[in-house]
């Protein structure tokens, strides 16, 4: 049963790698989409910019005064002030290009065009004409009451096409706050990144290392252990007690008196006279020396010995 669970456990955290890997490559791939898009756009309208609004087909603009916001009373010769959209500050306006000149319609187009500092200046066209070979086109705005001044048709980016919302935030995008906002933004997401990367890599490493020492076995099946059947137990009748046998008594062992080693009696030899008498009291006695001899060197048996020889002399 452990042995299921750690290949269970094993799987689901397979399971869950895959899932936390194709997240990851989803979240990388709309962080990194967002920061080349803009990139992109940034870098093209940079250039856009440089080249004098020449570059895009369309473009955008935040309206930074209130200058078209409402409907001035000298102009509602040419104006419904009631059906007159207004364009308001901090509006964004997109534009498209005009096709040709006899494209222009006075009085119902909102051109933009490039001033003399470079900024771009957002009216209505109230007229339009050509003088020796140059076009020109008359624009005021709905709330002024003054006109301005003619405007060299080369110099006109297109006319407004919708208005939007939003252009607070657009002032910030192009502001340098938005420049810090943006880097600290990426340098969290980037350090964010590389945690969850550590993070992932060590839970891979354990998971992987678990799986390693996990060995499938094959599961063996539960054998079916014979079951034991119990005899009924036989009632044994109660045997009559047997008398034991009563052990013999030993027959008497006759004591046999123990023979003791004879000792034959030594008589005691014959005294006479204070002195033993040998056995055979028959022999008589040779008395040696014999009486009546002297002692002598010659007669020494010892002294013979010695002379023999060869000591005294």
């Amino acid at each position: 049963m452990e042995e299921e669970k750690k290949t269970e456990q094993a799987e689901q955290s397979k399971d869950t790698s895959k899932k936390k890997k194709i997240l990851k490559y989803v979240l990388n791939g709309v962080i990194w989409g967002v920061i080349l898009g803009f990139l992109i756009y940034s870098g093209l309208k940079v250039i856009d910019v440089k080249s004098g609004y020449k570059l895009l087909p369309n473009h955008s603009a935040v309206i930074v005064s209130d200058s078209m916001s409402y409907v001035n009373e000298a102009n509602y010769s040419y104006l419904d002030k009631d059906n007159t959209k207004p364009i308001k500050k901090n509006d964004v306006i997109h534009t498209s290009n005009f096709k040709d000149f006899g494209d222009v319609k006075v009085y119902e187009d909102v051109a933009i065009y490039l001033a003399k500092d470079g900024t771009l200046i957002c009216h209505r066209v109230i007229d339009k004409y050509e003088d020796n070979g140059i076009k020109y086109i008359v624009t005021r705005g709905d709330a002024n009451n003054s006109t301005d001044a003619p405007v060299n048709f080369e110099l006109v980016r297109g006319r407004v096409t919708s208005v939007t919302g939003g252009g607070g935030a657009v002032l910030f995008f192009q502001s340098p706050y938005f420049v810090l906002a943006l880097c600290g933004t990426g340098f969290f997401i980037l350090l964010g990144y590389l945690i969850f990367n550590l993070k992932t890599e060590k839970k891979a490493a354990g998971v992987e290392g678990e799986l390693a020492v996990v060995e499938e076995k094959p599961i063996e099946e539960p054998k079916e252990e014979p079951v034991a059947v119990k005899k009924p137990v036989e009632e044994k009748q109660a045997e009559e007690p047997v008398a034991e046998p009563t052990p013999e008594e030993p027959e008497p062992v006759e004591e046999k008196p123990v023979e003791q080693p004879k000792v034959e009696d030594t008589p005691e030899p014959a005294k006479k006279n204070g002195r033993f008498i040998p056995k055979g009291g028959g022999q008589k006695r040779i008395n040696w020396p014999p009486k009546n001899t002297r002692w002598t060197k010659e007669n020494n048996p010892t002294a013979n010995k010695k002379r023999a020889e060869g000591g005294d002399k």
